[in-house]
């Protein structure tokens, strides 16, 4: 073989390992995406049960109120209706601030698994580049990072 059949073939295998690289990031960004979706769901059940649980909490704690106030022989009218009233008032807040703290879980979910879809993209375009065409050694020397990778969403 001559040297220039030689390059031809070593240019060959760096691009198909380049394309096998770029399939691969592809691949994980499809993965992690479909794993946040997976993770947004159990997001929704898991508020959704929250919510309900607190309901029925709330309205435990509401009817035990008005027994309360009905065996001290206390007419429901006036200063214990305006304490009734705010228990409720308080109960619904706080279920309303359950449901808007799942929600914006479930979007951080969303956010996650769409930065791992355009990481995906992003490495695969990085396999291509470095790969023959700019010159580059042939390898990949690191895959860019985002920011779903570097934010710490703690525990829920």
């Amino acid at each position: 073989m001559t040297g220039v059949e030689l390059f031809t073939i070593g240019a060959m295998s760096v691009n198909a390992a380049q394309a096998v690289m770029a399939a691969g990031s592809i691949l994980q960004g499809i993965a992690g995406y479909k794993s946040n979706q997976a993770n947004q769901k159990m997001a929704r059940y898991q508020t959704d049960a929250d919510v309900e649980r607190m309901r029925r909490e709330k309205a435990r704690m509401l009817g035990q109120t008005q027994v309360g106030i009905s065996k001290s022989g206390v007419q429901m009218e006036g200063s214990p209706l305006m304490v009734i009233a705010e228990n409720a008032a308080e109960a619904e807040l706080d279920i309303q601030t359950r449901r808007w703290t799942g929600q914006m879980r479930e979007n951080e979910f969303e956010r996650r698994g769409k930065a791992s879809l355009i990481g995906g993209a992003m490495g695969a375009g990085t396999s291509l580049l470095t790969g023959g065409f700019g010159g580059g050694s042939g390898t990949v020397r690191g895959t860019p990072r985002l920011a779903a990778d570097t934010y710490n969403m703690g525990t829920f």
